[in-house]
């Protein structure tokens, strides 16, 4: 029987929500919970352990009368008969009353066939785990507005955790859970990076009831139905308490709190993390919120949290706030990912790291590094999005506490002092202009283009081979003129002059490719494929940036991209070798005979044609640039007024001489 891939059951999970039809998506979500619960625990329990009502064959024959009814009484005799994790699921989810019988019917059949959750069938053992975290993201996305209420984007989530640092056996805490996305994510890159089962500590609090449900039963999935999540309101009643009553601290903390909360203290059971104010009312909790992550950070703990701009500047109380959490030196990046990021609100957003007094820090205590990563998204159909790439390149700049124009800049404590404390980006780092420079007047005049501009771009021209005064010709002092074949004629030979260079790169990019896949093959059926990223990427990459047609960002981007897009087969490979990618494949594709006659070998390489063909759009795009830079100054400077001037005239010569021959003359033409 094929293997049953996290792509397969999300999209068996999506199908079902399909199918149940125009019902409100917290009900939708509910009652495919609930079923996914069901079949679960039916297949991977010992029969004995199962209630028979609850049993799942048990459930199909009673559906066939009243599926409502088998379902609920299903529900009940497995909450009373599992652990605390099954019976809190199974206790706040229920059967949907607005789903009508015979879509109730339809969807038991569906999951009976299509919904596979035997370990033996599964690919990992987190397959189902997985799936249904997809299948919430899915769920989010298609919920618009209210999508953001229970869960995170995964790409955000990817960012927090690798801005957090996190290591193995640190204890991580998520003060706004939601569907447990952010924890799980967080396991997922220590134990991908550490190679073994990763022996973080998860805690998380939700507010919503619901949710609460979904996130238990996520994490159960993940096989962590033992990790502490608690139900409750964070800020007023924080449930990660010491024996002593006072809030528990955690080696990192990285959270999503819902935007524009609000905040009123009378109800706070836990008042010393307030000490740096209390901004109460709609839409105020913001520095509320950040004040609670430095509050639980250990000394030597690490927190990054999502925040909207305004928490970046506004005053009154809340700049008091911001003030002293930056006086204290908590304070230590801060990071614009723009608007529209997340599911059902375009409000601007950013990421706050946040450190204690003793931990470590990327650079000098008295900095905070601002990136404005506004730009690094793919723009969407209905959201932005953060792509791995974009990921890549703003944990680079930040591990490496780098300045790079228009992106990136340390800045010290004393000049956000004088700025009031205000942190708002735009006052630290100037958006580079996509404006072309100013006209030179001159230029305008008497024709040429100036050659300072040339000069300044010469350099990318000459990574592909080119010698971009040789696209000119000499012209008066300090100024180039156009061949006089016309610059339209010179652009489109641009391609042609840079395809020896392209060629090259593309030869080193294979040779790099099986180098890497060769490395690859060697690290199969063991635990080092994930956590050798970082080293396949070097493998990778090195060897093309000397060639400077893309900058190392680019080359590790491309690679981050890919290595997402291939995650699972990669992840197969090192589970149980080649023979896992083979089956992978063959469950996808059904070309079994085909891949039977592929080596190991090929198999493997072919994994890197995205790989390539990534790295050949990108430098095609790279080269479209100096043909669009040379168009650029055609455009600008090819006419200037003295061949506007020798056109008007050449006309007028020509009226007059056509008007002598017709017999005409007019005192008002000629000169």
């Amino acid at each position: 029987m094929p293997i049953v891939t996290v792509e397969k059951l999300s999209n068996a999970l999506q199908g079902a929500a399909k199918l149940s039809g125009q019902t409100e998506r917290s009900e939708q979500l509910g009652v495919i919970s609930l079923m996914l619960t069901l079949k679960w625990a039916y297949e991977n329990y010992a029969a004995s352990a199962i209630p028979e009502q609850a049993q799942w064959p048990n459930i199909m024959a009673a559906a066939d009368e009243d599926p409502r009814r088998a379902l609920e009484v299903a529900r009940q005799a497995l909450q009373y008969n599992k652990g605390e994790a099954l019976g809190e699921i199974l206790e706040i989810l229920d059967v949907s009353r607005r789903l009508n019988s015979q879509n109730l019917k339809h969807l038991v059949r569906y999951f009976d066939e299509r919904v596979r959750l035997y370990p033996n069938l599964l690919e990992f053992p987190e397959t189902a785990g997985e799936a249904y975290d997809q299948f919430l993201s899915w769920s989010a996305e298609q919920a618009g507005k209210t999508g953001g209420e229970f869960h995170t984007p995964r790409s955000v989530a990817d960012l927090l955790v690798r801005l957090a640092s996190l290591s193995r056996g640190h204890s991580v805490y998520d003060p706004f859970a939601g569907s447990g996305g952010m924890l799980l994510r967080a396991r997922q890159y220590v134990s991908e990076a550490d190679g073994t089962e990763s022996a973080l500590c998860l805690f998380g609090q939700e507010i919503n009831r619901s949710t609460y449900a979904l996130a238990r039963l996520n994490l159960l999935l993940h096989g962590l139905g033992d990790a502490s999540l608690a139900l409750g309101n964070t800020l007023t009643d924080p449930r990660h308490i010491t024996d002593d009553g006072r809030l528990l601290r955690f080696d990192r903390v990285i959270t999503n709190p819902p935007m524009a909360m609000e905040f009123f203290d009378a109800a706070v059971q836990h008042r010393e993390w307030m000490r740096y104010g209390v901004a109460k009312g709609r839409g105020k909790a913001d520095l509320m919120n950040l004040q609670h992550v430095v509050a639980v950070l250990k000394p030597t703990g690490v927190g990054a949290m999502i925040a909207p701009h305004g928490a970046l500047f506004r005053g009154g109380v809340e700049g008091e706030i911001r003030r002293g959490i930056i006086e204290d030196g908590h304070v230590e990046a801060i990071i614009g990912i723009g608007a529209n990021v997340f599911y059902g609100t375009a409000t601007p957003a950013c990421v706050i790291v946040v450190r204690g007094t003793e931990a470590p820090r990327r650079g000098p205590r008295d900095e905070v590094l601002f990136i404005n990563a506004e730009r690094e998204v793919a723009t969407g159909r209905t959201q932005n999005l953060l792509r791995p790439q974009h990921i890549e390149r703003i944990v680079r700049t930040y591990e490496s506490w780098s300045t790079i124009s228009g992106f990136s800049r340390p800045v010290s404590i004393s000049e956000i002092a004088d700025n009031g404390f205000n942190l708002n980006i735009g006052r630290y780092i100037e958006a580079l202009s996509r404006e072309e420079p100013q006209i030179d007047v001159r230029a305008t005049i008497a024709g040429g283009v100036p050659r300072a501009e040339v000069e300044s771009k010469a350099s990318r021209f000459r990574v592909f081979g080119i010698d971009v005064f040789q696209l000119f010709e000499p012209g008066r002092p300090g100024y180039l003129a156009f061949l006089t074949e016309g610059y339209r004629e010179t652009a489109n030979r641009i391609q042609h002059m840079a395809a020896a260079r392209e060629r090259e790169f593309k030869v080193a990019s294979e040779k790099a490719w099986k180098d890497t896949a060769a490395a690859l093959i060697d690290l199969a059926a063991s635990n080092q494929v994930l956590m050798s990223r970082d080293r396949l990427m070097a493998l990778f990459s090195v060897p093309l940036a000397p060639f400077g047609l893309l900058d190392t960002d680019a080359l590790a981007g491309a690679f981050a991209s890919w290595w997402n897009e291939y995650h699972d087969d990669l992840r197969s490979l090192g589970h149980v070798g080649v023979r896992g990618l083979r089956a992978r494949r063959e469950s996808a594709d059904n070309l079994a005979s085909a891949l039977e006659r592929q080596s190991d070998e090929d198999l493997v390489v072919s994994l890197g044609e995205g790989l390539l063909l990534k790295l050949e759009e990108l430098v095609g795009a790279a080269r479209y640039e100096l043909t669009r830079s040379f168009l650029s100054w055609g455009d600008r400077y090819a006419l200037s007024l003295w061949d506007l001037e020798k056109r008007r005239e050449d006309a007028s010569a020509h009226l007059q001489s056509r008007l002598r021959e017709m017999g005409l003359t007019d005192p008002g033409y000629g000169s």
